[in-house]
């Protein structure tokens, strides 16, 4: 199912019928369109209001004649969802209120007549919406505020939710990336709003706008990476770390700081005060607690008889496989000696063995998402075991 993404927000996966168009409101970050449906993602500032506020809110302020059937998550849960069928004079919406403390996304499908069709399919994507852990709205508004509140005379703005740019008179233009703000306060809560006073204090020292932020490292930010080893072509020693893997890959460390990661090198390992096994180890454990964020979606013509597992919807869901849990979840679900390929950084496939027209569907895809990845990974078949997994061929397309 294909995946709509806005780098540093959400990512949803919808039909293949649906097309992205044009933004029409200052709100909105996604716009997708399958006619006679609209469905708009819009990102507002976070508000002292719980989910079911919001969506009563968003009703009142959108003309609606009624609302009915809120829903709404358990209260404790991290990102709390609320939505609703909501009656217009003229056309129906469903609305759907993601509220957490980086701020409030709304998603709204918007459908002429027979909303009640298109409820299924809603919830759907509803389940598969999952908030980007770049996504820093909250923060950068609480950053803007201290900022134009220090210095009057500047104006900030964001080019995107991961970035500040502050306007100085007669200076060149400032920029922060918030993920950077973000990882200092999660290793010292405490210290929330003297980290954000520290920032603003700053100002005449941040880097200029198209310089690099340097990076404040984390090592709770630290995932494992498998890449090509041609895509390292030409670096000098150091530049990255990395273990050489099987099929012509290279397992490498990223510092996961959206909307591009950062790969490691000896100095950042020097920095975090790790070496290589040390840091491979918290890498791992990083991405054990991603997989309950992130649990893989098991398909197949009946629970006793699953055909398909699939991981995707984030940059390091290829490197699941190198979980032992999760290679012995794949054999346990899906038999030994199972399949699996790894065709971009946000997808896991994998598989039975043995031939079926189900296995040559998979494999079609798998060939096509290679071809159209920007950050393709591999386009070789693994056999997994719980001991690890080997390329079984060079290509998707050659089934041994």
């Amino acid at each position: 199912m294909p995946q709509h993404s806005v780098p540093g927000l959400v990512s949803l996966h919808l039909g293949e019928d649906w097309q992205t168009s044009e933004l029409e409101d200052p709100q909105e970050v996604l716009r997708l369109v399958c006619p006679p449906t609209h469905l708009r993602v819009m990102v507002l500032p976070p508000v002292p209001l719980s989910p079911e506020q919001m969506l009563q809110e968003v009703a009142q302020q959108s003309g609606c004649v009624s609302i009915e059937g809120l829903q709404s998550a358990d209260d404790d849960e991290p990102a709390p969802r609320a939505w609703a069928t909501v009656s217009f004079p003229t056309e129906q919406e469903l609305i759907a209120i993601l509220a957490c403390s980086a701020g409030v996304i709304v998603v709204v499908l918007q459908a002429p007549r027979d909303i009640e069709r298109y409820r299924s399919s809603f919830d759907a994507v509803m389940a598969s919406l999952v908030i980007d852990p770049g996504f820093h709205l909250g923060l950068a508004m609480q950053l803007t505020d201290a900022f134009e509140k220090q210095w009057p005379e500047c104006e900030c703005r964001m080019p995107d939710p991961t970035i500040l740019e502050i306007e100085r008179p007669e200076q060149p233009k400032a920029r922060l990336a918030v993920s950077n703000v973000s990882l200092r306060i999660a290793a010292e809560p405490a210290r929330k709003h003297e980290i954000i006073a520290e920032y603003v204090a700053s100002l005449p020292d941040l880097p200029e706008a198209g310089e690099e932020d340097p990076v404040a490292l984390s090592c709770e930010a630290i995932f494992p990476r498998l890449m090509p080893s041609e895509r390292f072509a030409g670096l000098e020693e150091g530049a990255i770390v990395y273990r050489e893997h099987a099929g012509g890959l290279w397992l490498t460390l990223v510092h996961h700081q959206p909307p591009l990661d950062k790969y490691l090198g000896a100095n950042d390992l020097q920095q975090l005060g790790l070496d290589w096994d040390a840091a491979l180890a918290r890498a791992l454990e990083n991405l054990e607690q991603l997989l309950t964020l992130f649990p893989p979606q098991v398909m197949g013509p009946s629970a006793d008889a699953p055909s398909l597992v699939l991981f995707e919807g984030h940059p390091h869901a290829h490197a699941m496989l190198l979980l032992p849990g999760l290679r012995r979840l794949l054999v346990e679900t899906l038999g030994l000696g199972c399949r699996a390929c790894l065709p971009s950084l946000d997808e896991l496939i994998a598989f039975p063995r043995g031939h079926s027209p189900d296995s040559e569907h998979i494999i079609q895809n798998v060939e096509n998402s290679y071809e159209q990845s920007p950050y393709p990974v591999s386009r070789a078949v693994w056999q997994v075991s719980t001991d690890g997994f080997e390329p079984e061929s060079r290509s998707p397309l050659i089934l041994l």
